[in-house]
């Protein structure tokens, strides 16, 4: 079906040159290069992606465009800019990706915002790209920058879930939002704050999950916020509330990777691999505290044969070779 949708695309646009002017022709072209892209980068295949939604503007060329771009082009082509961000991001480019997606936000906004009625679909996609700039800032860079993101996200999340209380993506992005926040409320200092966020968050990752059982992203994204919470109620001096929280977040994460054993090493899953080695440190690290030595030392093991692992697959991950080490030091402490 991959290759079959790039000989489409690779046609259609072939098709063009017969027909240059033909606006019909050039949209139906530009949507399909955009779906091929989004396919590609699910696929993790990165630089194939970047091409694919450079084609997006390319096609839909003002000179070939008679009079202005629609709103519907005009989004076609910040939605393709948003989706090279992602790729961007993906490749480790995190500059050039918040260059991209701060522009890609903004595009997005002046339609959707400036749309009435406003198309619901589009500011989905628009508190999405935001939720996307929003993680990638709090990781690499301020914290105040990455809460400026979060607060243009939310509202518009909230009034989606307003208007459609049964729209599962609205609340999968608002627990989202809630458990980034929580996570830069706990660097600064401030687990208490965090708490109810990650509730919530939490209530809302179940709420969606009920109705949508073998949804992986929905269940990954509920074992990572499990997993967060158990670190807030060790920060707050509960270790032994804890130890069971994140258990169970391992084992649902441990059950998730199982069920796709054979997958290649996308982003998706190389992020997934990632948070299982974080999360048996936190185990390791919160057991220790709650004075279970046994449970601890099992669960550094794990983390640092897992950290062992990826580190084979992908040598240059700082974020893998800081986990390593990490796990290595802190083994080598409890043996």
């Amino acid at each position: 079906a991959h290759a079959l949708l790039r000989d489409a695309t690779t046609h259609l646009q072939e098709g063009l040159a017969a027909d240059p002017h033909n606006r019909l022709a050039r949209n139906e072209c530009a949507r399909a290069w955009l779906e091929y892209g989004l396919r590609t980068l699910r696929n993790g295949e990165l630089d194939e992606a970047d091409q694919a939604f450079a084609h997006v503007p390319e096609v839909l060329d003002p000179k070939f465009i008679e009079g202005d771009f629609s709103k519907e082009e005009q989004f076609l082509i910040a939605r393709s800019k948003y989706a090279k961000g992602l790729a961007q991001r993906d490749a480790g480019r995190v500059e050039d990706a918040i260059t991209t997606l701060i522009d890609s936000v903004q595009a997005m906004g002046e339609l959707v915002l400036g749309s009435s009625p406003r198309n619901q679909e589009q500011a989905l996609l628009l508190a999405e790209a935001y939720t996307e700039l929003a993680e990638l800032i709090g990781k690499h860079f301020s914290a105040d920058d990455a809460m400026e993101a979060h607060s243009q996200a939310v509202p518009i999340l909230l009034e989606l879930n307003r208007l459609h209380p049964d729209w599962p993506e609205v609340k999968f992005l608002i627990a989202r939002n809630y458990g980034a926040m929580s996570l830069l409320a706990r660097d600064s200092g401030k687990s208490s704050d965090g708490v109810k966020k990650t509730q919530d968050a939490i209530e809302l990752m179940n709420e969606i999950l009920a109705d949508d059982p073998d949804n992986d992203r929905y269940a990954f994204t509920l074992s990572k916020l499990r997993g967060e919470y158990a670190e807030l109620m060790s920060d707050l001096g509960k270790p032994t509330t804890a130890v069971p929280i994140v258990q169970q977040a391992v084992e649902s994460l441990e059950a998730l990777l199982a069920k796709h054993k054979d997958t290649k090493l996308t982003p998706q899953r190389l992020s997934w691999e990632i948070q299982l080695a974080q999360m048996y440190g936190v185990l390791g690290h919160t057991s220790q505290s709650a004075k279970q030595a046994d449970v601890a030392k099992v669960a550094f093991a794990k983390a640092n044969s897992k950290w062992q692992e990826l580190s084979a697959a992908v040598p240059e991950d700082e974020v893998v070779k800081q986990g390593l080490l990490w796990s290595k030091d802190r083994l080598a402490k409890i043996q």
